[in-house]
């Protein structure tokens, strides 16, 4: 095979790492190159590099580089890069790689890195690769430049990633860094913070390895001192890391509870005067700390806290970064579950004459979606109309704009969450004519949310199929049913649509039952003994699964 799709260890590395590989089919990868002339240099990448991993020479580097060079300028979010993962990793490990050729795959993957879905998908695979890397050049000599290219793509790698195992070579660059910024040298130590923040944030398993270091009483004691810096971004990446730490133990509860005020007016003060990356760690730190229920509460009882939400609302949703727009929307969505913060917002937003329009203008569709489903419905309940229109159009917006999105599961996520906008409107008898005159485009939104359903066999997105998303499903549907819409069999045809209806049946909510044996019902008739058969044996998978895993069911029941 081209790209090997197995376990195991990296023969030629400078340290033996164990992990798994991407699993991708290599033969089918190259098939879909070569019949797309854009996607010529990750096939010669592939080439290339298993030429070197036989004999390395100055010519291959000078052809890899190239290579690489191409697939940075040729970069786009419509390519699937995942095919030349394993090559990279294969190239990085490589005692024969030089600087030069390392420095051009650094910058490949910090080109790669800044889109969140592929920095996720190669996270696992390209992190132990580095990190083994910084502790050969380490080693070597502990000035080399290349430890800090390195280092800031790891940050850019580990941003929001959830890091699912710790392996001993992750473990070892974790050692090291904690050294860095125990040292009086600052050369690294702001991107060191940083990376062991990313790590420990997403990853308890980090956390209890740093906990158990011996040199951990001094790491709070160089934490704190961090704390009173003159540099914003080290007391970002301090606090971040010092939060994951011990937020929610007697240190943390004593530190943060105790200056909850001081505290989250330091991160709003952050948010307004930090760059991107300051700000995007801001964000993170006020969601963490809203996770305690003791300072979700202080936060909730702020006395300025309108005005606190109506600038973070102001500079954050209408600054031209979608990224930070992206966080934003996450912070509301979560702290919206509080109905008083909920009313601000919504206040703050209805009083707003320009936000909404730039919203929708400016802020992506996934964001738009999001943003619609925790806020915009309850705020159109003054029923004005043109409002109505409004929201109306720009959903109708999101659904012709899925396509546009990178790859199957951000167009699953951002239709998904559009048919629920559309779906919660539904219920609302002030919103029902509104919804109706809209049934064509209700269509579109559900068969194209069909099409970019991901694969139903495989567990890890059974997420996907919640309680909230096949009851929304059943809600439009219903409404087509009861409209009349012609082209009712299109749905009904379709291979996902068994998926759906048995999601419905087989879940733990008995009014989603209920309304999934209606559907059913109106199903059989269209589709006969073939597409019972077919409901029934997804219900027959989704039963074994839960028996296995000891969750409920409905079927069970």
């Amino acid at each position: 095979a081209v790209v090997s799709t197995q376990s195991g260890h990296y023969g030629r590395g400078m340290c033996n790492i164990s992990l798994g590989m991407i699993h991708t089919n290599p033969i089918k990868c190259i098939i879909n190159f070569r019949n797309n002339n854009m996607m010529n240099p990750q096939l010669e990448l592939i080439q290339l590099s298993e030429k070197f991993c036989i004999t390395a020479t100055d010519d291959l580097v000078g052809d890899l580089s190239r290579v690489i060079n191409l697939i940075i300028s040729n970069h786009s979010k419509d390519i699937d890069y995942t095919c030349i993962y394993n090559p990279i990793t294969n190239l990085i490990n490589n005692k024969e790689v030089n600087s030069y050729l390392l420095s051009h795959l650094l910058t490949l993957l910090n080109k790669l890195g800044n889109n969140y879905e592929t920095r996720s998908s190669m996270a696992e695979i390209m992190i132990p690769s580095i990190s083994s890397q910084i502790l050969y050049r380490y080693k070597q000599q502990p000035t080399d430049s290349l430890i800090k290219y390195c280092l800031e793509t790891l940050h850019i790698l580990t941003f929001d990633v959830p890091i699912r195992s710790v392996p001993p070579i992750i473990s070892q660059m974790m050692h090291l860094l904690v050294k860095v910024i125990l040292k009086d040298s600052l050369k690294f130590t702001d991107l060191s913070l940083a990376v062991l923040a990313n790590i420990c944030r997403n990853s308890l398993i980090a956390q209890v390895c740093i906990k158990g270091m011996d040199s951990i009483r001094q790491v709070y004691s160089k934490l704190m001192k961090f704390l009173e810096s003159d540099s914003i971004t080290t007391i970002a990446y301090s606090l971040s890391f010092f939060t994951s730490l011990c937020l929610h133990e007697d240190l943390g509860k004593k530190l943060f509870v105790g200056n909850v005020k001081e505290t989250f007016q330091l991160v709003i003060n952050m948010l307004k005067t930090g760059d991107q990356l300051v700000k995007m760690y801001s964000f993170n730190l006020l969601i963490d700390f809203c996770k305690s229920d003791s300072m979700f509460k202080t936060f909730c009882a702020l006395p300025n806290l309108v005005s606190i939400l109506d600038e973070i609302l102001q500079f954050s949703l209408t600054e031209n970064n979608s990224a930070i727009q992206n966080k934003t929307c996450e912070f509301l969505h979560f702290i919206s579950r509080d109905e008083n913060i909920y009313s601000m917002i919504l206040k703050i937003v209805e009083n707003s004459d320009d936000l909404i329009s730039y919203i929708f203008e400016n802020v992506s569709e996934y964001e738009v979606a999001i943003f619609v489903r925790s806020v915009l419905p309850d705020i159109l309940d003054f029923s004005h109309e043109g409002d109505q229109e409004m929201l109306f159009k720009n959903l109708v917006v999101i659904i012709d704009n899925i396509p546009l999105h990178i790859n199957k599961q951000q167009r699953y996520k951002t239709v998904s969450l559009a048919c629920q906008c559309f779906s919660t409107l539904a219920e609302s008898k002030s919103y029902r004519l509104s919804v109706e005159s809209y049934s064509d485009r209700i269509f579109e939104a559900l068969r194209s949310w069909l099409d970019h359903t991901p694969n139903p066999y495989d567990r890890s997105n059974e997420e996907k199929f919640n309680v909230e998303a096949c009851n929304s499903f059943l809600n439009l549907f219903k409404l087509l049913r009861d409209l009349r819409h012609p082209n009712l069999n299109i749905l009904l045809d379709h291979q996902y649509f068994p998926v759906f209806l048995a999601k419905s049946l087989s879940a733990p909510d008995n009014q989603v039952v209920v309304g999934g044996l209606d559907l059913y019902g109106y199903a059989v008739q269209a589709g006969g003994q073939e597409f019972v058969s077919l409901v029934g044996s997804f219900i027959a998978n989704d039963v074994h699964v839960a028996k296995k895993e000891k969750r409920p069911t409905a079927t069970l029941r």
